[in-house]
């Protein structure tokens, strides 16, 4: 006999499935972005829509700053980009995130304001 009707599926075994958090706790994220967190936020890269890359700026110590307008606030910043395989590489990780966390903190005319930071799975960016 065919029915139109899904079969139901009794209370007893929806209640006992796992919710969304339940299935997002047991699938932790990898360690090569959970080492970084929780100073850098794990995002996907703005793309065109968000940032216009107006040029290239210098090579900074761990790979290169950028000169960005942010489409949506009308503003420009200076974004480094930086590899994580070369933090990691050179043991710098513990003082990657102290930059941020003084930075967050620190309001000084010699000291750039930090406007943002993330990271995706190979990059950390700090836009200052």
């Amino acid at each position: 006999m065919i029915c139109d009707k899904e079969p139901s599926i009794p209370e007893h075994l929806v209640s006992s499935l796992p919710g969304p958090e339940k299935l997002r706790m047991e699938w932790s994220l990898p360690s090569f972005i959970n080492m970084f967190l929780p100073e850098f936020p794990h995002r996907n890269v703005p793309g065109h829509e968000h940032f216009q890359v107006l040029g290239y700026i210098a090579k900074g110590s761990f790979g290169p700053i950028l000169k960005v307008k942010d489409k949506s606030k009308q503003k420009v910043y200076a974004v480094k980009v930086i590899p994580k395989s070369e933090i990691l590489r050179l043991g710098v990780l513990e003082q990657s995130k102290e930059e941020v966390i003084v930075q967050r903190q620190v309001r000084h005319p010699f000291v750039h304001d930090l406007q943002d930071c993330w990271q995706t799975q190979r990059h950390i960016y700090i836009s200052e």
